[in-house]
């Protein structure tokens, strides 16, 4: 269900979308991943080594940005041509934040749902320009419209029908 409230309610994603997903060899990194390929986009993952890039891939991530000490902000603009990507999913927090709205187009959005590296600093406004959004969607607090809960609850029950996403 917070895979879902990330894809298709934070930001639409489709064929012509390029998402980043950080930590796309992790629990809701994968399940990210693979819906996101489901739905036709072009999936930039992150990962800290060679053996999560091997997870990432077989889950079917695109491009795969590994190492914690990569150039992440680079990497991404080269496998964009420049552009950036349409959204950047980012669980990490801390100071991530800040090279994922790097990384995202004009009008294209960060969506900011996770702190694993800690507390996030305060964004500046300025880092938002030219025209690019942010967002803090919370499964939680989504989850308290019944309407949505149900919705979600279908939804992720049919991509496991159908094999997007696996049970372990």
């Amino acid at each position: 269900m917070t895979a879902y409230n990330q894809l298709p309610r934070s930001h639409t994603v489709t064929p012509e979308s390029t998402i980043l997903v950080h930590a796309a060899a992790g629990g809701l990194g994968t399940l990210l991943v693979r819906w996101a390929k489901h739905l036709g986009a072009t999936v930039i993952g992150t990962v800290s080594s060679a053996e999560k890039a091997v997870l990432a891939t077989a889950n079917g991530a695109d491009h795969l940005v590994i190492g914690r000490d990569a150039d992440l902000v680079a990497d991404v603009m080269a496998l964009t041509s420049g552009r950036g990507v349409d959204v950047g999913y980012d669980g990490i927090g801390g100071a991530m934040l800040a090279k994922t709205i790097q990384c995202i187009r004009p009008f294209g959005m960060a969506a900011s749902f996770g702190q694993a590296a800690g507390p996030i600093p305060p964004v500046a406004i300025e880092a938002l320009r030219p025209n690019k959004s942010l967002s803090h969607p919370s499964i939680m607090a989504a989850s308290t419209d019944p309407a949505f809960y149900l919705e979600a609850a279908t939804a992720a029950i049919e991509a496991i029908r159908l094999g997007i996403l696996t049970l372990p």
